[in-house]
């Protein structure tokens, strides 16, 4: 298909990159900061005199503290950050995901963009987590979320960690993250393809406080807030809460969603110890838009009804959506975590972590498709998924000579709720309770029924340092998993005499698994390191395959936990100083992931409501670059491209009971590609330090999904698109002396998508099932979001 913007090429990056660098070494030998050391801001952050860095690794600090450069130069991963100033390059709207991003091989995509309230979806490598708007995934619950170090993943894999439960505004400090699975101490159930840790504010040694207004287009209003206590004996807090609110970009209909979220964490520190107490809510509800085809379709129309206005980008506009009569879905999201961690010196060279929680989600989702009401009973339809979890995790290390000795284990216990009812209000079977019909209605279909999951592993790992510059790290994991699947629909049908239901019997499985790991760091030079690591991991499969209702995986006996064979291997280079720059860090390395026993959950071509499982193996294999450089006491940047070569070696799709083997990976661009200039300044004369930064970020082209045959297209792609976003940014002690307490003032400007681009993010090719049509093979979209102005004002006590 063909885009309005034409793909640009990633290797312009690097040319952009090389003269950048070229001509601040230039300027930084002839330029001196202009501002005294003591009290000197650098951008946004305040530079003080730093105590000698302690010899931290990635693994004990990725839990609760932003990485550091030395600490992800000296690691055998592959090993990623995201600071609180880049996470502000999106705007104020777009949630802490859209700041993953900026990393290399990681691409998001959704129906409505990655707005605060808008659930989206997050790829890795071409390994994906959350909820997608098309079919065809191949690896959907792969990447672990973290929250400080707690996963807020629902162990029900079809719906696992949704986008919207990660902080936003001032609660976000930092974000890290380990591509691919990680060695057992840092890894957990989920991270075939990786582990994100979403920091929030972490409570400090100094009382401060924030608080930030923005508002900006599609009527947005976001309004945050933080405050800590500073350490008093030993004890510190910090309280956090944002609120968002606006309507989709999409055109034709009012599509609101909102945001809440609350934040508090207390701790204690004594004697070389620590505990601290967390708790962190969020409530996010958003109308959801529908995919929109490419051209008009015979039968898809602005009505529902077969004689309406054409409905596509080219007849009723790029961005258009239906009337919310017609075609809607709402999606409401609360999730409450409480958690508790223990740091404890128990012995000289002992030390022991434990980490305990519980978690609380609820998921709603409600659907209307009205197309050809007279002929659907099912034209709405309303699910909940109720999830408690409960986890404890224990750590010790061993400090021994030339050795750091790692072991412990977690246990995880969950239990998931699904209730949904489907019908039509407008053909006399109402669903139960749903815009004021009286209960019990009369639904054509109902759903319910409970996973009750429990997974724990026990591993060990030590990290061997036998020559200097050498780091060795063996590990081993034990997995366990466990599931039990409750079909409850027969025993509540009596209530519903005209409604279908799954008899999909009750059952359980339970499957346990060795994980070995090896990597290895060693230093060339002081600034030079080599490293590499290899991995075999496992995960549950999608929930959904034990209930016999999704489709013919459900025979136990063919059914296998996924299984990853990962290899990384790459070089790591980091200096201050180097040619005349202050800081300097890059990483160049190579991956090749080998995935076998995949699930694919498939939309049934004729009933979007209806999902099906097609299987396969899979290779994804490719090279990430990155540069991360402060230049000058002016000028810093980031850069780095991603490329991806992912196939299936086997696919069979159960929709036409054809193989496809060899078939592109749909949903994964080949190439992403990012770089951002940041130039600051200090202005003497009104006590502020200016800054500018742009961003321009490339997406390759990707194959897209055909859900009329169950697989990847082989030919039909997306176009690449790139597009650029800016920030102007103010901060100034000009305005201290009229607010009592003030330590700053800033004013922000975003403007995203600066030049307008028109581009589809998403694409797929519908079977007829989401329009409820009797066409079939069309092209459906996401259209990305246009260009965007938020205007942000803060302040600092």
């Amino acid at each position: 298909m063909s885009q309005k913007n034409k793909p640009q090429p990633a290797l312009a990056l690097a040319v952009i990159t090389t003269a950048v660098l070229l001509y601040a070494g230039d300027a930084n030998a002839q330029t001196k900061p202009i501002q005294p050391t003591k009290g000197n801001y650098v951008g946004n952050v305040k530079k003080t005199a730093k105590n000698p860095e302690k010899k931290k690794t990635a693994g004990s600090s990725f839990s609760s503290k932003l990485l550091t450069n030395d600490q992800i130069f000296n690691s055998t991963q592959s090993v990623a950050r995201v600071t609180s100033k880049q996470a502000k390059i999106f705007g104020p709207n777009a949630s802490s995901t859209a700041a993953l991003s900026i990393q290399p091989g990681v691409y998001l995509s959704g129906p409505d963009g990655t707005g605060v309230s808008n659930r989206s979806t997050i790829s890795i490598r071409g390994i994906q987590v959350g909820v997608t708007s098309y079919s065809g995934n191949l690896e959907y619950n792969g990447i672990t979320g973290l929250f400080d170090g707690i996963p807020i993943q629902n162990l029900d894999e079809g719906k696992s960690f949704h986008t919207v439960e990660t902080p936003i505004g001032s609660l976000i400090s930092g974000i890290n993250t380990i591509y691919g699975p990680g060695n057992p101490r840092s890894r957990w159930f989920d991270s075939i393809g990786g582990t994100i840790n979403f920091l929030p504010v972490q409570p400090s040694r100094h009382a401060k406080a924030k608080a930030a207004f923005s508002y900006g287009s599609f009527g947005s209003k976001i309004v945050s807030a933080s405050a800590d206590t500073g350490r008093f004996d030993g004890w510190s807090a910090v309280i956090a809460g944002a609120y968002a609110h606006g309507h989709s970009f999409r055109t034709g209909s009012y599509l609101p969603n909102h945001s809440e979220e609350l934040f508090f964490k207390l701790r204690k520190h004594y004697h070389g110890n620590s505990y601290s107490f967390g708790a962190y809510y969020v409530d996010a509800k958003s109308y959801r838009p529908n995919q929109i085809p490419l051209s008009p379709i015979p039968g898809v129309t602005l009505s529902g009804l077969p004689n309406g206005t054409p409905y596509s980008q080219s007849s009723t506009g790029f961005y258009s959506t239906l009337p919310t009569s017609v075609w809607h879905k709402i999606d409401q999201d609360h999730m409450f975590l409480l958690y508790g961690r223990q740091r404890l010196k128990i012995a000289s060279n002992v030390n022991l972590t434990n980490e305990m929680w519980y978690r609380n989600s609820v998921l709603n989702h409600y659907g209307v498709n009205n197309f050809y009401p007279p002929n659907s009973n099912s034209g709405a339809e309303v699910t909940y998924w109720h999830t408690n979890t409960y986890g404890d995790k224990l750590d010790f290390g061993v400090h021994l000579p030339m050795n750091r000795v790692a072991f412990g284990g977690y246990v995880i216990a969950g239990n998931t709720y699904v209730n949904g009812f489907g019908g039509n209000s407008l053909t006399g079977n109402p669903i139960p309770g749903i815009d004021g019909n009286p209960y019990p209605g009369n639904p054509t279909s109902i759903t319910n029924h409970n996973y009750v999951e429990t997974y724990a592993s026990g591993f060990l790992q030590d990290r061997i340092t036998p020559l200097p510059g050498l780091t060795i790290v063996p590990g081993l994991d034990f997995m366990d998993f466990q599931t039990h699947f409750f079909q409850n629909a027969p025993s509540i049908a009596a209530e519903y005499p005209n409604a279908s239901y799954s008899t999909s019997p009750s059952l359980a499985k339970e499957y346990q698994r060795w994980e070995p790991s090896f990597g290895v760091n060693y230093k060339l030079l002081s600034n030079i390191a080599i490293y590499g690591n290899y991995s075999v991991t496992y995960q549950n499969p999608t929930a959904g395959n034990f209930n016999a209702a999704a489709g013919p995986l459900t025979e136990l006996g063919t059914l296998y936990p996924v299984k990853s064979d990962d290899y990384e291997a790459g070089v790591k280079f980091h200096q201050k100083g180097f040619l005349g720059l202050d800081d300097v860090f890059a990483d160049a390395n190579y991956f090749h992931d080998q995935l076998s026993n995949e699930t694919i959950p498939v939309t049934s071509p004729t009933n979007p409501l209806y999902t099906i499982f097609s299987y396969g193996n899979a290779i994804l294999n490719g090279v990430n670059l990155s540069l991360d450089a402060k230049i000058n006491h002016n000028w810093s940047m980031f850069s780095n491209v991603g490329f991806i070569h992912a196939y299936y070696t086997q696919y069979f799709s159960t929709a036409d009971n054809q193989s496809y083997n060899g078939a592109p990976v749909s949903a994964t661009p080949d190439v992403t590609a990012n770089i951002g200039v940041t130039y600051s300044k200090y202005l003497n004369f009104v006590r502020s330090r200016v800054s500018a930064t742009i961003f321009d970020q490339y997406y390759g082209a990707q194959f897209i999904f055909n859900n009329n045959d169950g697989a990847p297209s082989f030919h039909q792609k997306i176009g690449g698109y790139n597009v650029v976003n800016m920030e102007l940014d103010a901060r100034t002690s000009a305005l201290n002396g009229l607010i009592p307490g003030i330590r700053y003032t800033a004013f922000s400007l975003n403007v995203t998508n600066l030049f307008n681009r028109e581009y589809n993010s998403t694409a797929d090719i519908t079977g007829g099932g989401y329009f409820n049509t009797n066409t079939a093979g069309y092209e459906i979209v996401n259209p990305g979001a246009p260009r965007a102005v938020f205007g942000t004002l803060s302040f600092a006590f």
